[in-house]
Formats: structure tokens, sequence, C-alpha cells
């Protein structure tokens, strides 16, 4: 009997010391930085968009999508003055319509953006010089979609393979995100080999670093950031001070999440009931932390955060916002610097076992 404990102790202790690698409990979170009065309000002149829109760059392109819109779904600015290009993605039933708008990717090395049609269960193809080109513009197939399993949002590696969440099917009702590689030729879809073991109702944002080669995971109900290296191994579980494993989607927490440079900035709820009556549960704040997952600082809006997405090229952040002013931009050149520093608890991390 003794030498079964003595086993299990050792196994037990070559776990937490395995697990002392990856598993980071950061309670203090208070570098915070007001920017409400540092956002710039963005006009598009009569363009209107609805609470629905959605935003990223390309090259030197704003493109905003718009599910809620009645007739074109996405429209093309320039991202530097916002002024209009072109739109395109007409709602409908027809051969060259989108019937059921979904994510929006990008493939900045061919100069084109990817339109998901749930309806169709499609990806197309859309490449911006030809949409400037031909007023007739027809965008081609680039991946017919698995109606069990298929992505929900990605990022091109290359032509043919991308990264992204999918979406599985848990029972009759229930589903679940995975991250995974997608072949967009042959279909072929491989998850990512780490799941946390904890969570059994997965809601995440995903984002992907080529240069750092890295992707993170936010989770929309959980208190919970991970980091992982391209090969789905993990790197690290960075827990916030609400953390906790409870199947339940009251309350929020990461909303989304992008790569900055050399930073990752993810929207942040800090845990707001989303049903009640008093508060809107949107994230106001933005998160800022290192490559390593190390906090840097909090930024506060005091604006309710719908979508957003990093202008590489004017080193800002562009959102969509759910207030009186609907778009805005955040310059980041005043809040994020080399000297920016690590603010710790204390020299040693908390690990969480």
């Amino acid at each position: 009997m003794k030498n079964i404990v003595y086993l299990l102790l050792v196994v037990f202790c070559c776990s937490c010391a395995s697990d002392s690698n990856t598993e980071y409990h950061k309670q203090k979170r208070d570098n915070i930085v007001f920017v409400g009065d540092k956002l710039f309000e963005i006009d598009f002149d009569d363009i209107l968009f609805s609470q629905l829109a959605r935003l990223c760059v390309m090259n030197n392109y704003l493109v905003i999508s718009d599910a809620g819109s009645f007739d074109k779904q996405v429209n093309i600015f320039n991202v530097n003055d916002f002024s209009f290009l072109a739109n395109v993605a007409d709602r409908g039933q027809g051969p060259n319509d989108i019937t059921n708008l979904g994510f929006i990717g990008i493939n900045e090395k061919n100069n084109e953006f990817y339109i998901t049609d749930h309806g169709k269960q499609k990806i197309f193809c859309y490449k911006m010089d030809s949409i400037f080109d031909n007023p007739l513009y027809v965008p081609t197939v680039k991946m017919r979609m698995s109606e069990r399993q298929f992505p929900n949002s990605y990022q091109f590696i290359n032509d043919s393979l991308l990264i992204g969440l999918i979406i599985v099917p848990t029972g009759n009702s229930g589903y679940n995100h995975l991250v995974a590689t997608i072949n967009t030729i042959s279909g072929e879809i491989k998850p990512m080999r780490y799941d946390h073991p904890q969570i059994k109702k997965k809601r995440v944002s995903v984002a992907m670093s080529e240069k750092h080669n890295i992707y993170v995971e936010c989770y929309h109900y959980h208190d919970l950031m991970s980091i992982y290296n391209m090969d789905g191994s993990i790197k690290k579980n960075i827990y916030g001070k609400k953390w906790n494993s409870m199947v339940s989607n009251q309350y929020g927490y990461y909303s989304n999440v992008i790569f900055c440079g050399d930073y990752i900035v993810a929207s942040y709820a800090n845990g707001k009931d989303r049903y009640s009556n008093t508060e809107d549960g949107s994230p106001t704040q933005f998160l800022i932390f290192n490559i390593d997952g190390d906090y840097v600082k909090t930024l506060e809006t005091n604006q309710y955060i719908t979508d957003y997405c990093y202008d590489k090229f004017n080193n800002r952040i562009l959102m969509h916002l759910n207030s009186e002013i609907q778009f805005a931009f955040l310059n980041l050149n005043d809040f994020l610097s080399e000297n920016d520093i690590l603010e710790m608890d204390d020299d040693n991390p908390v690990f969480v076992l």
C-alpha cells in the first residue's frame, strides 16, 4: 500500500512539474490607461452599417462586411483616409450572390479576400484588382464546405492551407470550437492536438502570427487565454483572477483577439453579466500582452466594442462600437512602445496546477 501511495505522489509531482511550465495565474492587471478621449471618429459619409458590421484590413484597404445590409454586403475603403472605393457581394439567391454572409478572410500576398457563404456552403474568392477593373466582376469558388465540420473563421498559411476555428457538432444541438488546419483543395481538416481538459463547452476567438510562429485562443466565457506553437502544442495557459471551469455563458470575458506587431491585443469584458438588465455585456477594454503572454497594460475605452482590427500601416486599432460613435480609431503610438515593461505581482508568477 505504501508503495502505491508513493508511486501516486511521484506521478502527481511529475505532473505538477510539467504543468508549471505552461500554467500561469497572474492576478495583477492594474496598469490601466483611460483612452476614451483619445478615440477619433471615422465618418463614412452616407453609407449606413448595422451592428453586424465587421472590419478587416488588407494592404491599403479597409474591408467592412455587413450581414445586416439589404444589398451590397461588403464595402471597400482606402485605409488611410477612409474614402469609398467599391462594394461587392449582393445579398440574394443568385449564382453570384451571397445568401448567408459569414467570415471575411484575407490573403495580402495575393491581394484577395474570401467570403464565407453559409447558405451555399462555399468560400468565394474576390481579387481586389479585378473588383476595381471590372464592374461586372464575378468571384470564384475557393472551397466547398462540409455541412458537419466547417471553418467559422480562418487565416491563410499559403494558397491551399489555412488555420482557423471549425464548428464541431456535439450531440443533436450543441457544438464546440476547435482550432484546425484546413486544406482548401482536398477539404481535409486536421484538428490541433491540445484541448484544455477542464473546459467542456468551448467558445473562443483565435489569432495567428506567422512572424512569431504562434497562435492564441481567447475564451469567451472563461477567464483564460492560451498561447500555442503552430504545431498545436501548448506554450502557456494564462488565467485571469476570475477563472473557473464552470459550463455557463452568463459571464463574458474575452471577445476577440488580434496581433498588433509584437503585441497581443484582446478585447475584455472582465466577467460582465451578459443577461443583466443594468449593463451591456460587451467589452470596453483592450488587454495588452507581449508575445510571451506577459501582461503589459489595459486600455479602457469606456465604449462598448463590437469589433476591431489592426491597421499596421498607421499603427492604430480600427473599431466598430455600440455607441453614439459607430466607428473610431485609436492611435497606438501614444500607448505602446519598446519601453513598455512587464508589471507582475512579484518576481515569481503563481502556477495553477
